[in-house]
């Protein structure tokens, strides 16, 4: 399994007043609302959220936050978190919440 199953279940519990799907994803598992990724898991226990790209700065400032880099490419509206950064039920929370929000304004998919 190339993803945390812990955080998985971390995951599932804070996003259960929601109806997400979950799929597998290169590497990891990720979770979309309305076909949609909100947010995943990636290299074993980082958090990966969609985010809007205009807050990526402020965001970016956040401790454990960083871009999300698969190969060479940095990818927009993507922020990996950092596993010290998610240990506590409400810091994964927080961080979910913002992946959240974003993917509500964006159209059904």
């Amino acid at each position: 399994m190339a993803y945390d199953p812990v955080l998985a279940e971390r995951i599932r519990a804070a996003l259960a007043d929601h109806a997400v799907v979950e799929k597998r994803v290169i590497g990891g598992l990720g979770f979309l609302l309305n076909g949609n990724m909100v947010c995943g898991i990636q290299r074993q226990n980082h958090l990966f959220v969609h985010v809007p790209e205009s807050d990526m700065g402020t965001l970016l400032k956040r401790l454990g936050a960083k871009p999300f880099v698969m190969g060479a490419k940095t990818m927009r509206s993507w922020l990996l978190v950092e596993p010290a950064s998610i240990k506590t039920a409400p810091t994964l929370k927080k961080w979910i919440d913002v992946g959240l929000a974003y993917v509500q304004t964006l159209p059904t998919k």
